[in-house]
């Protein structure tokens, strides 16, 4: 089940989550909890406000602008951040 609780947020996909204001969480089991953030693909956690989360099974942080998670269900990890 999507929810997208925030306002003016939007949610697609399989079990995504959008409540920040403005945020966008798309694909299968994504969160985007933090205004103006977006989470997509597999298992991704957008936490901080205009923060991007792809890939798969990041780990959630709000160091960073960008991140691409390329973990698994077991260990979660991330490829690239960009400040």
């Amino acid at each position: 089940m999507n929810s997208a609780a925030g306002y003016a947020a939007h949610a697609e996909g399989y079990s995504t989550r959008a409540t920040g204001y403005y945020s966008h969480a798309e694909g299968d089991t994504c969160y985007a909890d933090a205004k103006g953030a977006h989470a997509q693909n597999s298992h991704t956690i957008a936490h901080a406000e205009a923060q991007t989360a792809i890939g798969k099974y990041n780990v959630q942080t709000s160091n960073y602008a960008l991140i691409l998670g390329n973990g698994t269900a077991g260990k979660r990890s991330n490829a690239l951040t960009i400040d």
